[in-house]
């Protein structure tokens, strides 16, 4: 039995709004935005210039710019010139913003432990995969 996908549809954006309410949750009491806390979760592996950090953020150049000079004053990021661009940079997290981004790491996977409380260990490896298909399309 398949399910139609309107009440799909709905079932995941109820999904998302749940998550996104224990991430901005997470956020505030961490004292910044959701948006800043996806900005520390991106750069958690990678350094990026700031225009693919502004891509991958959904945001304009100038809130992408603001957005790291408050990090920048946390001590979260540091800004290094770009190797292929006299008047660019790359930002990564600082070695503050390392260990801050695997606390509020543990905090969010916390904080949606209750979401998943009722699955079994072989429901959340099937969950995982497919929201992982969905993700990568």
């Amino acid at each position: 039995m398949s399910i139609e996908p309107e009440p799909l549809a709905e079932t995941l954006a109820r999904v998302s709004f749940a998550v996104i309410g224990q991430l901005s949750r997470v956020s505030a009491e961490e004292d910044m935005s959701l948006t800043q806390l996806r900005m520390l979760a991106i750069l958690r592996d990678r350094h990026l210039r700031m225009a693919q950090l502004a891509d991958a953020l959904g945001t304009d150049r100038s809130s992408t710019s603001g957005l790291i000079n408050r990090a920048e004053q946390r001590g979260l990021v540091v800004r290094q010139p770009a190797a292929d661009d006299k008047r660019g940079f790359t930002v990564s997290l600082s070695s503050e913003g390392h260990a801050f981004a695997a606390r509020v790491q543990t905090r969010t996977r916390d904080a949606l432990e209750p979401l998943l409380q009722h699955l079994q260990p072989s429901d959340r490896d099937v969950l995982a995969a497919l929201l992982t298909r969905c993700i990568e399309t």
